[in-house]
């Protein structure tokens, strides 16, 4: 367990708030709620803040409390760190972001469900390749020329570069070897925006 997460346990019982209740108040739900105080998650310093400060705890406090722990704020009060998801789990993303995950990484994007994806194959070479991490922010409204994981009929995940040609939308594929998926924009599913890209040796 964290400091932090005990004492926000500790402010929590002190005004006889369940968990589900100071979600409620925090707006978040009770996952957010149980992973911040048993520490077994990191979640955002935005989002422990908001818990907080539904608490009516002193922004002053809270940060002396994350300075125990973590030192110069400076720059960790602008990273979250988002889970390294499964495909698969993509298609259900915020469902999948109340469980715990094996690996995190972090990042600067805002929203409670933005999430990381580990490339998988060539389609999207040379910009994005094998093994490279990409940070998927669903919270973004998508825009033609995005790069954006999309779900196909068969619930499967992919990821492309949004295109438009005359009346037809496509989803591009950078490898010229792949084709074109010609899609009609009103059954388009897109799951989130590629916000952000990293590559890991190690």
């Amino acid at each position: 367990m964290t400091a932090y997460g005990k004492r926000i346990e500790e402010e929590r019982k002190k005004k006889d708030l369940s968990k589900r209740e100071l979600a409620r108040l925090a707006d978040c739900s009770e996952g957010y709620v149980r992973s911040i105080e048993r520490g077994d998650r990191f979640q955002s310093f935005q989002l422990i803040r908001e818990v907080a400060k539904a608490l009516g705890i002193e922004d002053e406090i809270f940060t002396l409390w994350l300075a125990e722990e973590y030192g110069d704020l400076n720059l960790t009060l602008n990273l979250r760190q988002a889970p390294v998801i499964s495909w698969g789990a993509a298609g259900n993303f915020q469902e999948a972001l109340e469980q715990q995950w094996d690996e995190y990484v972090s990042t600067t994007q805002k929203g409670n469900f933005v999430f990381v994806l580990k490339v998988d194959g060539d389609s999207m070479e040379p910009e994005f390749t094998q093994g490279e991490y990409i940070v998927v922010n669903p919270h973004i409204a998508y825009e033609i020329n995005d790069f954006v994981i999309v779900k196909n009929k068969s619930h499967e995940t992919m990821l492309k570069q949004l295109k438009k040609n005359g009346s037809y939308w496509t989803l591009h594929p950078l490898n010229p070897k792949y084709k074109d998926i010609i899609v009609d924009n009103m059954n388009l599913e897109v799951i989130g925006v590629v916000a952000e890209k990293a590559k890991r040796y190690k």
